[in-house]
């Protein structure tokens, strides 16, 4: 499990395929970030008790170092080894940050976290992908391109 490039395509999502100059792919400039754990225990909004166990891994692309356009992709995996976890969010690890509290069910046009609970038993597996990307040049680097996808 690794992510190490962020890669953005022109046009439509296999133009790249037949065309490289319709991709252009922004390799890893920091070394992949990994965090393991097992046996963390939780409590959902329910008052559920539950324990997973999780893995995680990340890297920064592009140039932090000028601020232009860079991003960081990450994958995690999670399994429910114990209980029942009622949730709506999820926590991503960025580098040695945790971001808290992502909504990852539907979000009102208020930005508020909606979507009804997910539901996880022991043996649930749950995988994502997720990312971000900035800098003062990303809204021009990136008019160009349709989407954007991981390596």
């Amino acid at each position: 499990m690794e992510t190490t490039h962020l890669a953005f395509l022109k046009d439509d999502a296999d133009a790249y395929i037949t065309d490289d100059t319709k991709v252009e792919v922004i390799d890893s400039f920091s070394g992949p970030m990994m965090e393991a754990q097992a046996n963390v225990a939780v409590t959902d909004d329910t008052g559920s008790e539950s324990t997973h166990a999780f893995v995680a891994q990340g890297a920064w692309v592009g140039d932090v170092d000028t601020g232009l356009y860079f991003g960081y992709v990450g994958t995690a995996s999670y399994i429910l080894q114990t209980g029942e976890l009622n949730y709506k969010t999820n926590d991503f690890i960025i580098d040695d940050t945790v971001v808290e509290d992502v909504c990852i069910v539907e979000v009102d046009a208020d930005g508020n976290c909606v979507g009804d609970a997910k539901v996880a038993t022991p043996g649930t597996y749950k995988y994502s992908l997720y990312g971000y990307t900035d800098g003062s040049m990303y809204n021009i680097f990136a008019a160009e391109f349709a989407y954007v996808g991981f390596r």
